[in-house]
């Protein structure tokens, strides 16, 4: 009969339907299948006292949606424009999870620093939340880039007004991890550019360079069982995004010593590091999630192989104990820059974010953009 069919043939049928309810609806603790919706920043502008600074607001487009920065100015700057540090951060992230006390250094030290949060993050517009991809991402700093070296200062008044505090032909890149990656690629991308004149140097902080590298050694941190529980997030993710449903999302890190199911694997050490940069309510509603389709973007993602095309002075910062890269990376990457220094700390990955190294690495840097500046 016509509509007969084998039981060979509704097997298959079978293992298609439920393998494609298993796809849509994953059955992992570790999989979230709800998304949250951002909760609007403020706008007020705040006085830091212990660093003798204002921090203003500043909203811009990037690709269709409204980016949100914090500004911070040193008070008493005096009549002469300063240098900006365009700053932003790394994988699933934004700029209250880490980037303040950086931020008020530099302040401190009599610079302007601009720090930004990506598109689908922080105070920034975009949904779902935590897209992390980054030919997104480094649009987003181009956007920024973009912005900031079309302001007038002699359009706004001196008072009450971070753009009248700046000097836009004098701007320095500082991006960290994923960010020092987008940073490096950036030089290249605006080589030539008129925003691309106003860059006297770029800030690279444990880059991500080389995308494949650091997914094999992911791999070796994982066990066989995690690897294929993430494959599986990836592909439901996928499937859920072609047919408009909400993301399936996993989280940004997790200890490799409780299976390490998450976009980064972490030691127990790198793991209290990073949970202690995350305040008690992070801006914008921020969750310890990201769409598990980005765990594409890593592991094409290999800057180290355009860093020929970046002509700014550079300051790769690498941390030689790093449990995420290959820390011998950075020695190559100086050799490739045009104009490529390099400076280590005996410390993980995340010890970069820490007092002790923090005040180091920033006091280098300080020296790196009076230098340039």
């Amino acid at each position: 009969m016509a509509w007969f069919r084998s039981p060979l043939a509704l097997l298959c049928d079978f293992l298609f339907i439920a393998c494609s309810f298993l796809l849509l609806f994953p059955l992992d603790k570790n999989i979230t299948l709800t998304s949250f919706r951002q909760i609007p920043p403020g706008n007020e502008t705040t006085r830091i006292a212990d660093s003798n600074c204002t921090r203003y607001n500043a909203r811009f487009p990037s690709k269709g949606e409204v980016l949100h920065a914090w500004v911070y100015v040193p008070d008493g700057r005096g009549e002469a424009g300063l240098p900006v540090i365009l700053t932003a951060t790394g994988l699933g992230s934004q700029k209250d999870l880490g980037l303040e006390p950086l931020a008020e250094a530099l302040c401190g030290g009599g610079l302007v620093a601009f720090v930004f949060d990506y598109r689908y993050f922080g105070g920034s517009t975009g949904s779902p939340r935590h897209v992390t991809l980054p030919w997104l991402q480094i649009e987003d700093w181009i956007s920024t880039l973009t912005y900031v070296t079309s302001v007038d200062p002699s359009k706004h008044p001196q008072e009450n007004s971070w753009q009248a505090a700046i000097d836009p032909s004098r701007v320095v890149l500082f991006g960290s991890s994923y960010g020092g990656a987008h940073v490096l690629s950036v030089g290249g991308k605006v080589n030539g550019t008129v925003a691309g004149k106003a860059v006297k140097g770029i800030l690279a902080q444990v880059p991500l360079l080389d995308g494949r590298v650091s997914s094999r050694r992911a791999l070796k941190n994982r066990s066989a069982l995690t690897s294929v529980r993430m494959l599986w997030a990836l592909l439901a993710d996928l499937a859920r995004w072609l047919v408009g449903m909400n993301p399936a999302s996993i989280p940004v890190a997790a200890k490799v010593s409780e299976g390490g199911m998450a976009a980064m694997a972490l030691s127990d050490e790198d793991y209290a590091l990073w949970r202690g940069k995350i305040p008690t309510r992070p801006l914008g509603g921020w969750q310890n999630e990201l769409p598990a389709r980005v765990l594409i973007g890593p592991m094409a993602y290999r800057p180290i192989q355009h860093l020929g095309e970046n002509p700014y002075p550079t300051l790769i910062v690498s941390a030689t104990q790093d449990f995420m890269h290959d820390a011998s990376l950075p020695r190559e990457a100086v050799k490739l820059l045009p104009q490529g220094v390099l400076h280590e700390e005996d410390c993980t990955h995340f010890d970069v974010y820490t007092d002790a190294v923090r005040q180091r690495v920033i006091q280098r840097m300080m020296a790196f953009v009076a230098e340039h500046t």
